[in-house]
């Protein structure tokens, strides 16, 4: 086998089909009274006009790990991409301050499968959880994203939850 076929066998595949998953946000407000959905490990605010789209944070979160450079993100030999989990049941991530909310989201793109979930290369919010302790901050998210409030994951429909164009 060639480097060339070694290479793009083992390659990250581009997904066709959004993926669906499962994510928890910080709530936080920063100058602005509006809340801001922040990603729970790292300096990201999600969009609510475009699709986030990843980039490779480990020059800078990670310069001591030494490794290969790649083009691409997200690269199964790193740890970038944008993280959802394929099961809306997953435990509460702990390390981020502030409330947390969560939603479903949908991704697309170049992708790496785990097995508890999915690293994609763009991605979406396409709806968010109740919830009771902060209902108008998750009001003015949900309206700013263009997207439905939901009772339970478990139980909202996906089907109609594609990623705009």
């Amino acid at each position: 086998m060639s480097d060339r076929q070694r290479s793009s066998a083992s390659a990250v595949p581009d997904g066709v089909s959004p993926l669906v998953g499962y994510r928890e946000w910080s709530l936080r407000r920063i100058g602005d009274p509006s809340p801001e959905l922040f990603s729970l490990f790292h300096p990201t605010v999600w969009p609510g006009d475009r699709p986030l789209t990843a980039i490779c944070l480990r020059p800078m979160t990670w310069p001591y790990r030494a490794g290969p450079g790649h083009r691409d993100v997200p690269d199964d030999a790193c740890e970038c991409g944008i993280y959802a989990y394929l099961r809306p049941d997953f435990e509460t991530l702990h390390g981020a301050r502030g409330p947390k909310v969560r939603g479903i989201v949908v991704g697309w793109g170049r992708y790496v499968l785990g097995s508890s979930g999915w690293r994609a290369q763009h991605a979406r919010l396409v709806a968010l959880l109740e919830h009771p302790e902060h209902p108008e901050a998750l009001r003015r998210i949900a309206t700013r994203f263009g997207v439905p409030v939901v009772a339970s994951l478990e139980d909202a429909r996906i089907d109609h939850l594609r990623p705009a164009a």
